[in-house]
């Protein structure tokens, strides 16, 4: 493993966990009890625990199994993948196993009205993340792009 964290279990890094798909899988490695990761999540709008549980509240059921899993908060951090100096300095210091790429303008008007911005996240900021992971000196992150 290479992360730096504490504990010696693989570190899975999503971008795009505040968006639908990077919450839901965000949440279900937090949740799914069957293999342990090291889970950190990202995004850059809508970073709210508020947000975050509106989509996925917490659960109600007490089932032991579960309940050891359920996370009541969420801790994401910001990060802007435009930034890739941030960007950068964010994988060199969380060193993930695995990096999981959700983040992405989905919506078709959005992407049209904006479509620069658009651009450089769903294709430049993907290109950035494979290029970071090809380049660390000591380990070589898995990317998978979603």
């Amino acid at each position: 493993m290479s992360s730096t964290s504490s504990s010696s279990l693989p570190t899975v890094l999503i971008t795009g966990a505040s968006g639908m798909l990077g919450r839901a899988l965000h949440r279900l490695l937090l949740t799914c009890g069957v293999v342990d990761y090291n889970v950190i999540g990202t995004g850059f709008s809508r970073l709210t625990v508020t947000h975050y549980h509106e989509h996925f509240p917490p659960p109600t059921h007490t089932s032991s199994s579960f309940a050891d899993y359920a996370p009541t908060t969420v801790k994401l951090h910001k990060l802007d993948l435009l930034d890739h100096d941030a960007a950068a300095e964010f994988i060199q210091r969380h060193r993930p196993d695995i990096i999981v790429h959700c983040a992405a303008q989905r919506y078709p008007d959005a992407f049209e009205s904006n479509l620069e911005d658009s651009i450089q996240l769903n294709v430049e900021s993907t290109r950035h993340l494979a290029q970071l992971c090809m380049s660390q000196p000591d380990y070589k992150p898995h990317l998978i792009y979603i």
